[in-house]
């Protein structure tokens, strides 16, 4: 929650309450519906109001600052129950839940009932679960010595039992980790019972040109970046797909993800799942909206380096970061939006290899798949018979995939040719196939 806390009332008749801004709609606020407003995000402010929470366009909001007598009297507490119910009123429906350790803005409090913001969500939470305080700031959730005893070398970064995990580098840090998809995969296979081995190892091949299960990056315009996939929290004031990874592990493994994130105050808000694109979303902290970027800064902290290099090393974040890995195919493989010429992209390329290098361009550029294919397909038109692809073999896929690759070369993807060049030598060593049809989803 922002110390300086504003409030509004809606100024139309109808205004759409939305997952994210321009995302999806969760609900039609009334004229005169009072809001609180969390954030503001360019032309969107984050706000509570009607027992909901969400984002609204600014222009139709009448803002007004708060009342002396209203920012005064706020409170904040931290939930003390392993789980609290929040509920749409006093003893009514339950609408949602916070986690041991969440904490959540106070503003009333009646015959045993608080009303609450916290993680996005707002609503009435029994009193006695919810320890409180006076002011509107709880320090931050830490581990003080754990962050004490985190060291700096130079430019080289130190666990607190001596390890070497991270290096200074601008504003931030970066790390590349140890552990890779294909030893975590061949040693719990038990894991990801009912996946191919085929869709297994197209992702392996892919991951060795993105990072480690424990690799991160806090430097760069992303401000945190983890994982296999180096998923972030997005770029300036955009939503990330991260935040979207972390909720996964929320709702799959709530202590993983209570011991590594929750305890410091790490939340996922807004995370919004749109057909044919990858979930979004945004971090809280504390309570507090990490959508500007100087929010997202916070992130940027050795601590933050450190416990999402910590996370990486538990076995149930690495699962996770598998699962959500591989759904990455599925948002352009067999999809009518993506059809090149009204043939899935399926019906052109359907090898191992092939698969693999738009997975990879799909990790890097999600906006140029399937584009770049469609412009190769034209290309070799008057080479192949490009309005049958399901009467092609080896040959007519692989010259394809030659063009693909050369245009792919041409566009911003980040080090396209040497990316492709780990992905085709993982094809000459028979890790994965080039031949036609080899690739099972």
């Amino acid at each position: 929650m922002a110390h300086d806390s504003l409030f509004g009332k809606v100024a139309v008749d109808a205004l759409n309450l939305r997952a994210s801004p321009g995302g999806v709609v969760l609900a039609v606020l009334s004229h005169g519906t009072d809001l609180e407003i969390i954030n503001r995000m360019g032309d969107w402010l984050q706000v509570t109001g009607g027992g909901l929470s969400g984002f609204v366009k600014s222009e139709f909001v009448k803002v007004k600052p708060p009342s002396v007598e209203k920012a005064s009297s706020s409170r904040t507490g931290r939930v003390n129950v392993h789980l609290l119910n929040l509920r749409a009123e006093p003893g009514g429906s339950v609408i949602g839940g916070f986690p041991e350790g969440t904490v959540v803005e106070v503003y009333n409090e009646e015959d045993g009932w608080l009303s609450v913001t916290g993680n996005g969500l707002s609503g009435y939470v029994k009193s006695e679960y919810v320890s409180l305080r006076e002011g509107n700031v709880i320090p931050p959730l830490e581990n003080q010595e754990e962050c004490a005893a985190l060291r700096l070398a130079g430019n080289e970064a130190f666990t607190p039992d001596g390890k070497r995990f991270a290096k200074k580098f601008k504003e931030g840090f970066f790390g590349y980790g140890s552990t890779d998809i294909d030893s975590f995969v061949r040693n719990n296979r038990d894991r990801f019972a009912g996946t191919p081995d085929s869709l297994l190892r197209v992702l392996r091949a892919v991951s060795e040109n993105e990072g480690k299960y424990e690799a991160i990056n806090t430097w760069d315009n992303a401000f945190l970046s983890f994982g296999i996939f180096q998923w972030t929290s997005g770029a300036g004031s955009e939503a990330g797909e991260l935040p979207a990874v972390v909720q996964r592990l929320h709702k799959a493994y709530p202590h993983t993800f209570e011991t590594c994130f929750g305890r410091y105050g790490l939340a996922a808000v807004g995370v919004t799942n749109r057909p044919g694109s990858a979930p979004v979303g945004y971090f809280s902290l504390n309570g507090v909206l990490l959508a500007a970027g100087e929010a997202k800064s916070a992130l940027r902290s050795l601590q933050w380096a450190y416990r999402f290099w910590s996370a990486g090393h538990d076995d149930n974040v690495r699962e996770v970061q598998t699962l959500h890995a591989l759904e990455r195919i599925k948002l352009f493989y067999h999809l009518d939006r993506c059809r090149i010429r009204g043939f899935y992209v399926d019906d052109y390329i359907s090898s191992e290899c092939g698969v693999a290098l738009l997975l990879d361009q799909h990790v890097n550029r999600p906006g140029h798949v399937p584009a770049t294919l469609a412009k190769a397909v034209e290309a070799v038109s008057g080479e192949i018979d490009t309005a049958h692809p399901g009467s092609w073999g080896d040959d007519e896929e692989g010259l394809l995939l030659k063009k693909y690759l050369e245009l792919r070369n041409r566009t911003s993807m980040t080090d396209s040719q040497s990316r492709a060049d780990k992905i085709l030598r993982k094809a000459e060593a028979g890790f994965i196939s080039n031949r036609r049809s080899s690739f099972v989803l």
